[in-house]
């Protein structure tokens, strides 16, 4: 599969500067990361983004019978008369990506969680280094 950089990178900064545009109201990663912070505080921890045909009852009894941990947000489409195709990347732009990606670390502040952060990933490094007795 070919992707068209010039066309991603377009739709990213499209995003990007819808996301920086005026106040934090009118900012779609912020609201998106506000409306979702809620649910998370009361236990649904689990975010499915989900677009599904009628026919694919399966998830929808993971939904209703599984764990009472979900939120979900759901992509309506209304009809239109005629069939229509929402591809994985609309015409190689990427603003949907952008937008997620902004709102993980929006709610990774409003949790008080520093999203830029692995401190996970730097111990693993050092008990590496220290297994193969390089320096850090």
């Amino acid at each position: 599969m070919a992707f068209r950089v010039r066309e991603l990178v377009a739709g990213a900064r499209g995003m990007r500067e819808r996301c920086l545009a005026g106040d934090s109201a009118d900012n779609p990663a912020t609201l998106y990361a506000a409306v979702r912070n809620g649910p998370y505080r009361k236990g649904f921890t689990t975010e499915i983004l989900g677009g599904f045909h009628g026919d694919l009852h399966s998830l929808g009894q993971y939904i209703q019978d599984g764990r009472r941990n979900l939120m979900e947000t759901i992509l309506h489409v209304q009809s239109s008369g005629s069939a229509l195709t929402v591809p994985a990347l609309a015409d190689g732009a990427d603003g949907l990506g952008y937008l997620y990606e902004k709102a993980v670390a929006v709610s990774g502040l409003m949790l008080e969680v520093n999203p830029f952060d692995q401190p996970g990933v730097e111990t693993y490094k050092r008990e590496m280094f220290r297994l193969l007795g390089k320096p850090e």
